[in-house]
């Protein structure tokens, strides 16, 4: 598996950039030595974010003795030549919906292939924020390899969609494949945490704690915990991203 040292834009950081065989050549980062550790995170971004956002995160996990992979989403940071890259995918862009469903549901099919080419041997704590909090809540729903599940500021339930933007059953079919509140009891038996700033307006904090109500009835045996951290909005940084650090660094 070609590799090259360093990290695009930083060329100071000692890092590896894997390529594997992809419908557009797709790329992660690693930190760190996940073939040998039995200690990985891996780590998704948001929606118009980049897998570069969380380099300050990673290299405090390696400080850590951790190791990380950090990867991009459908249509973001190295993969933007795929189709609706270059569009600003937020409501109310007609193509919204169906583009943020696509994004979900294929990197969570890739998942499988990115951990095999960076040779990860053992299940990884993965750490989402916003839409990539909700793969990583689904690689938990969908029983894949992870030993813990943090998700920051991530959207869970048509509730979620901003105000003002239509949410239609056409929408909803573009879901259907994605819903939080199916299946729960297959859930991966493994610690779930939601991290929510208390002031996030893009994901209300109510549709989490609808999420928590219903993986405690239909399976009572997930340890599912929701931290709000006061005074937080909804992106990766400040306080948010300190109680993100702190997560990882006790998982």
């Amino acid at each position: 598996m070609p590799t090259s040292a360093g990290w695009v834009s930083s060329p100071a950081i000692t890092a590896a950039v894997v390529r594997w065989t992809g419908p557009q050549g797709q790329t992660a980062v690693t930190f760190g030595d996940v073939a040998a550790s039995d200690d990985v995170v891996l780590m998704i971004h948001g929606m118009a974010g980049s897998k570069e956002r969380f380099l300050p995160l990673a290299l405090a996990c390696v400080d850590a003795g951790k190791a990380v992979i950090a990867v991009d989403l459908p249509y973001h940071g190295e993969r933007r030549t795929e189709p609706h890259g270059s569009i600003m995918l937020y409501p109310p862009h007609p193509q919204f919906m169906k583009v943020s469903a696509s994004v979900c549901n294929t990197l969570l099919s890739e998942l499988p292939g990115i951990l095999d080419a960076v040779g990860v041997k053992s299940d990884v704590t993965v750490l989402g924020h916003s839409l990539g909090g909700r793969i990583a809540y689904h690689m938990a729903l969908r029983n894949l390899a992870v030993s813990r599940v943090i998700c920051v500021g991530s959207p869970i339930g048509v509730e979620s969609i901003p105000k003002g933007s239509t949410f239609t059953e056409k929408d909803h079919g573009y879901w259907k494949d994605i819903d939080p509140f199916a299946g729960t009891e297959s859930l991966r038996r493994v610690p779930i945490t939601f991290i929510h700033g208390e002031k996030d307006k893009v994901c209300p904090l109510f549709t989490i704690e609808r999420l928590q109500g219903l993986v405690q009835e239909t399976s009572p045996d997930v340890k599912f915990d929701i931290k709000v951290i006061p005074d937080a909005g909804h992106e990766l940084v400040g306080a948010l991203e300190a109680a993100a650090l702190a997560e990882l660094l006790e998982a």
